[in-house]
């Protein structure tokens, strides 16, 4: 294989012959070719991968002069088929992430499509050579908005001369964890000794006046809070009472009398 490279990057591999330049991109395009190629649909987690690398049918260099084909497969998978590639980075997100099968299919493709690029094992953001990189681990803590923060922490994404394309997956991952994030974000505070309310909205990723506000608090009451006190953190749900639809009771009509002559 490391032949193959070398050739084929000095262009005395007969594949060099067929470099394209890049991958068919337009999404729906890529995804009618990607479904012809394998012959059946296409599952969502390969839509998705489909959609973040594209589609070629001969041979291109990516972004690091590694001779691509298909669905961004290199090396071995190169010559395999891309659903046998997919479902081996979904095992490595199964490894990596011991919660998978409890997130829902958004959060599943984010995983596997960080594995299909490399962000999760190897990689410069690696803790040591072939261990999950330091984003995963703090993702696995529920810490999703600090996974967030180290993951664009990473040359891929820092690099002005690194395609758009790139960018957009890292972006696209961090919405993701954020998406998480603020699903589970406590809806409550319990105020403790010590405790103030700047402090437990600033802690809480909240403005002063916004935790004001969910609690019905004036200005003049953010000094005035008391142990044990339970603080909402979201806006409360108002619960609307349903309408009972009256219905008018008509007078009963009065019978009329005969006359009598």
């Amino acid at each position: 294989m490391g032949d193959f490279y070398h050739e084929f990057q000095n262009s005395q591999h007969p594949f060099a012959q067929h470099v394209v330049g890049s991958p068919v991109v337009d999404d729906k395009k890529a995804i009618e070719l990607a479904t012809a190629s394998k012959g059946v649909p296409l599952t969502n987690i390969e839509r998705d991968i489909v959609k973040a690398e594209g589609f070629a049918p001969d041979w291109y260099l990516d972004t690091s002069g590694i001779p691509t084909t298909g669905i961004g497969q290199t090396g071995q998978w190169a010559f395999r088929p891309f659903s046998e590639a997919v479902d081996s980075k979904i095992k490595m997100a199964k490894g990596v992430f011991p919660d998978y099968d409890k997130y829902d299919d958004s959060t599943k493709s984010m995983m596997v499509d960080a594995a299909y690029r490399g962000d999760l094992r190897y990689g410069p953001k690696s803790t040591k050579k072939g261990q999950p990189q330091k984003w995963t681990k703090l993702f696995n803590e529920g810490k999703y908005d600090q996974a967030a923060k180290e993951h664009v922490d990473h040359p891929n994404y820092i690099d002005d001369k690194i395609g758009g394309g790139i960018r957009n997956r890292f972006d696209n991952r961090v919405s993701e964890m954020m998406r998480l994030h603020k699903a589970n974000l406590p809806t409550t505070y319990t105020v403790k000794s010590g405790d103030n309310l700047s402090a437990i909205a600033r802690n809480s990723g909240l403005t002063l006046d916004q935790i004001l506000s969910f609690n019905s608090m004036s200005d003049k009451d953010k000094d005035f809070i008391n142990v044990g006190q339970v603080l909402n953190l979201k806006q409360p749900q108002v619960q609307e009472v349903p309408k009972v639809e009256v219905q008018s009771v008509s007078e009963p009509t009065s019978k009329s009398v005969p006359e009598f002559e």
